[in-house]
């Protein structure tokens, strides 16, 4: 279905149909019946059944978001901005979504965390949506430098029952350990080793470093003793990494036993 045209007008009815796309949008009372066939008025509530056809056309949708965003009179909705992320997210337009997601997250009228999370969570079940629009999210507060709002995205996540992919959980810890926000970064670790979510010698490679960064090496060398009685495959990197804990110590002894293996 073709959204909008630029050589042909949009009627006032179809401008007010399709308009329902977007949420939160507003305009003054006194404007007048006359400008409805310049400015769209969305309704603060999504009919996707009045847009199905839209749902699966992911080129229009966002093709119409684009050119409502430049309207007079819009105003940036979340709800707007979560459909479209489902609806990009769902038909594999990955770039797309992440690309608008970046913008919205690093501009300055960005939502907050929580705000965007809690309308994904209630979108997704009316969109189907792919479950790795959630990462997605993560990655753009990470990469937007807002880390504590991704680790807050994260707790949320959790909470709901949507377990952010292992890329993410480890893009998590990285950022976290970057930003010397080792207490977090122990908590997010201790969680996923709790909750039984699986980790991989790069997660376990991050942690040892926030400890090292904490200059607690015997807690890095118990981390490595837990992860492998926990049936971890240790890759080379890990067990260099465990060689150089126990030599800060100094304990040769524990040193020679990581070296044989």
């Amino acid at each position: 279905m073709k959204l909008y045209s630029a050589n042909s007008p949009l009627s006032p009815a179809i401008l007010r149909s399709r308009a329902r796309f977007l949420t939160s949008c507003s305009v003054s009372t006194s404007q007048s019946q006359e400008d409805l066939s310049v400015s769209p008025i969305p309704e603060p509530y999504l009919k996707l059944d009045e847009f199905g056809s839209t749902v699966n056309d992911p080129r229009s949708a966002l093709n119409y978001f684009k050119w409502a965003e430049k309207q007079r009179g819009f105003v940036r909705g979340v709800d707007a901005l979560c459909i479209l992320l489902h609806i990009l997210t769902k038909s594999r337009r990955i770039q797309a979504a992440h690309f608008l997601l970046n913008r919205h997250v690093s501009g300055n009228s960005s939502p907050s965390a929580s705000v965007l999370i809690d309308r994904l969570l209630d979108t997704s079940q009316k969109c189907s949506s792919d479950s790795r629009v959630f990462n997605y999210v993560v990655h753009s507060f990470i990469e937007a430098g807002r880390i504590e709002d991704a680790a807050e995205c994260f707790d949320r996540l959790i909470e709901s029952g949507n377990i952010p992919g292992i890329r993410t959980r480890n893009a998590l810890l990285t950022a976290l350990v970057k930003a010397n926000m080792m207490q977090k970064a122990r908590v997010l670790f201790e969680e996923m080793v709790v909750r039984g979510f699986d980790c991989d010698c790069f997660t376990l490679d991050m942690i040892m470093h926030a400890c090292f960064k904490e200059e607690k090496p015997e807690d890095a060398v118990k981390y490595f003793r837990e992860m492998r009685s926990n049936g971890m495959e240790m890759d080379a990197t890990a067990y260099n990494t465990v060689i150089r804990a126990v030599c800060k110590k100094p304990d040769s002894r524990a040193a020679c036993e990581f070296w044989k293996k």
